[in-house]
């Protein structure tokens, strides 16, 4: 019981709170009854943006796609747009950004995306510091450019017009989902949007890795996509299949009155996967002739790093009294906290 009871409270500050769980080291899995030996993949990527002529920058991100595809030959994807030539009832192009993959060692043979946390804030000057920003969460059509298959031009070159209606309107991302607005100058930081989702008893998902090498699955909030690639430099767009829940979920930004043509803006995201080892990568994995040992030194681990960083970080303590407050009821009444309480959370 003390276990889960550390392991849920593990989960339930790391998805919260996924920046500070990629730097703590924290292992943000599902908690369970029963163990598996699967892995935690933390990653997170910086990518600056530069604004146009009339100051004005729609940002729009899509998380789950960090991750690197077990083909000979790099296909790189993109799923962030940046639109510089939006007016705000015109919807100017929404053009892709590319953010390179990770070099994650490929040693995963199934994943899913646990959690996310991601913004776009002012780090301009002080004295350029201007405008607001207007944020949202929709849920249009997901499309990702994709290089390293039959197409043409670049992903640079590529454009998303599923975003139209909400680069050409405004209006919409002030009253779209869980909206906000922040005044740039008193809040440059803005608003960061958490990806969670909406239930804990969801499969696995496969990375590629075929004998014939001809197929790319593309992940995007644990939806999969596929495409024939090959080694030409060539980009095309793709579509992911839609659901009503949060794998469907896109996270928006949108710019007025910036210092025009300055690269003031910089977009941040913390991504965390969970993993399942690949059965062909078993010899170069750490394995232990008893999980359950292994298993209970990484809790160790973790509580060491949380004393040391207790001072540091303040969520820390949040963590301590969330351990402490689920281990006061006990093994009898723990299950059935647990069962009530995390579907209310997600």
């Amino acid at each position: 019981m003390q276990l889960r009871a550390y392991k849920t409270a593990e989960y339930v500050y790391g998805a919260l709170h996924p920046e500070q769980a990629v730097s703590e080291g924290l292992d943000v899995k599902y908690p369970s009854d029963l163990p598996i030996p699967t892995g935690c993949i933390r990653v997170s990527q910086t990518v600056p943006i530069t604004t146009g002529a009339n100051g004005n920058v729609f940002v729009n991100y899509i998380p789950g796609g960090l991750l690197g595809c077990n083909v000979p030959d790099a296909i790189y994807q993109s799923t962030l747009n940046v639109n510089t030539t939006t007016t705000g009832t015109s919807p100017g192009t929404n053009s892709y950004v590319l953010v390179p993959y990770l070099p994650i060692a490929q040693v995963y043979d199934r994943w899913r995306l646990v959690a996310a946390e991601m913004r776009v804030e002012y780090t301009g000057t002080v004295l350029n510091e201007s405008g607001m920003q207007y944020s949202c969460v929709h849920y249009e059509n997901q499309n990702y450019a994709v290089q390293g298959v039959t197409g043409t031009g670049t992903i640079a070159a590529q454009s998303n017009v599923t975003l139209d209606r909400l680069s050409g309107n405004i209006s919409l991302i002030k009253t779209g989902l869980w909206n906000e607005q922040h005044n740039v100058t008193k809040d440059p930081k803005g608003r960061t949007h958490l990806f969670t989702p909406d239930t804990p008893v969801y499969t696995f998902n496969y990375r590629l890795y075929t004998t014939s090498a001809t197929t790319s699955y593309v992940y995007l909030n644990n939806q999969l996509s596929s495409s024939t690639y090959n080694t030409s430099t060539a980009a095309t767009v793709g579509t992911v299949a839609t659901d009503a829940g949060s794998n469907s979920r896109q996270y928006c930004w949108f710019f007025t009155n910036l210092p025009a043509n300055n690269s003031c803006l910089t977009f941040q995201t913390y991504e965390i996967y969970e993993f399942i080892p690949d059965i062909a990568a078993v010899a170069v994995l750490k394995l232990e002739e008893n999980l359950a040992y292994e298993y209970m030194s990484s809790i160790k681990d973790s509580k060491q790093r949380s004393e040391n960083n207790k001072n540091k970080n303040p969520w820390s303590r949040v963590k301590d009294v969330i351990l402490n407050r689920i281990s006061h009821f006990g093994k009898n009444q723990l299950p059935k906290i647990a069962e009530s309480i995390i579907p209310m959370l997600f």
